[in-house]
């Protein structure tokens, strides 16, 4: 017989250094004269059909809350797109895509790999969105990388490459996901204000758990799993406390952790509590791409991966505790991002059962 209880007690900060993402201005933005380029339109779809599917699925709570419609594309640095050769040797290599009435876009990388000093970006055509710099920190084994979500229809990519390492980037877009629901456009989104009444902002007070509630939310981050859907997890602490980077989040989320996206702080500013009014969106935008799976188990639902790229120490997160004593609390809470939602907490004032497994 096997016994297993995790309990969530308490936080330990690290401090790392890494690339932040969404910092850096694109090479084009600094051109006098705007280069533009055609953009790859993609098809219409059945929308309808999957609001449909979603309002059964969504239903289910045993998979990852679908956002996203996705195209399979093969577009890479040689059949696709536009390269610019700049005065110093430099390259550009710029490709647009446009998908009518997506709230967001991303992308999906079956081929990712940037030499040093090269630079991958992602942003609207009116340049209000932002997401890179990605770069060879991204490079992982498997050469493959999801990116975060840009908002709007019409999104371009850009790679710059220096002349020192001409040739050696390689990148190819396997999919581009449209997506019709949003986490962050809180107007048409479902994912924002989507919990249920028992969830309330983060930021709400909840009693004799405040202190910890305000350490732990530190940890909490959400997932894009699958380039299409969201789930919700957390930064989980070694015994060795080194700060390496492990996620722990629930089975059925799992997909190729490589093609993983992941966002931390997303906390609504204004928090509403004891109400039922919709929350506000929060401007924070801390995201990392790829992940490597260490292990996961489907009865006990759970999936941990380790990040491929260290956590920034700008970004104030903390690695959530655990316990392996058999110690029962009398009541517990929890902080988590339920159906894509803006970050949550809730409380159970009942003490939890234990499961025993054969």
């Amino acid at each position: 017989m096997k016994k297993t209880v995790l309990f969530v007690l308490l936080c330990l900060p690290f401090f790392l250094s890494a690339q932040v993402t969404n910092e850096g201005t694109p090479e084009s933005w600094k051109w006098n004269t705007e280069k533009s380029i055609q953009s790859i339109q993609m098809p219409a779809f059945d929308l309808k059909a999957l609001q449909d599917e979603d309002a059964i699925i969504d239903q289910l709570n045993d998979r990852p809350w679908r956002f996203g419609k996705e195209f399979v594309v093969n577009h890479h640095l040689n059949n696709a797109g536009e390269w610019n050769q700049l005065e110093n040797g430099n390259r550009v290599w710029r490709i647009r895509y446009q998908s009518k009435g997506a709230v967001t876009m991303n992308f999906l990388f079956e081929d990712f790999y940037i030499p040093q000093g090269a630079t991958v970006y992602l942003y609207n055509n009116e340049r209000t969105d932002l997401l890179g710099a990605y770069d060879f920190n991204q490079n992982s084994d498997e050469r493959v990388l999801g990116t975060w979500l840009v908002d709007g229809e019409d999104v371009w990519i850009e790679y710059h490459e220096p002349a020192r390492v001409k040739n050696q980037g390689k990148l190819m877009i396997g999919k581009v996901v449209h997506g019709y629901r949003s986490q962050s456009q809180f107007a048409v989104e479902k994912g924002l204000n989507d919990s249920g009444n028992c969830n309330h902002d983060v930021d709400c007070p909840i009693g004799e758990f405040e202190d910890l509630k305000n350490h732990n939310k530190k940890g909490v981050g959400i997932l894009l799993s699958g380039g299409s859907g969201f789930c919700s997890g957390s930064l989980i602490n070694n015994t060795a406390n080194d700060g390496t980077p492990y996620f722990l989040t629930a089975n059925h989320c799992f997909s190729n952790p490589a093609n993983w996206a992941f966002r931390f702080n997303w906390i609504s500013p204004n928090p509403i509590c004891a109400s039922t009014a919709n929350s506000t969106n929060g401007d924070i935008t801390q995201t990392l791409s790829g992940a490597q799976l260490k292990a996961r188990r489907a009865p006990s639902d759970f999936c941990l991966v380790e990040i491929n790229s260290p956590i920034p120490s700008g970004w104030d997160v903390v690695w959530i505790g655990w316990d392996r004593t058999d110690d029962i609390p009398a009541k517990t809470w929890g902080i988590h991002h339920p159906a894509g939602d803006i970050m949550k907490v809730c409380v159970d004032d009942d003490a939890p059962g234990r499961l025993t497994q054969n």
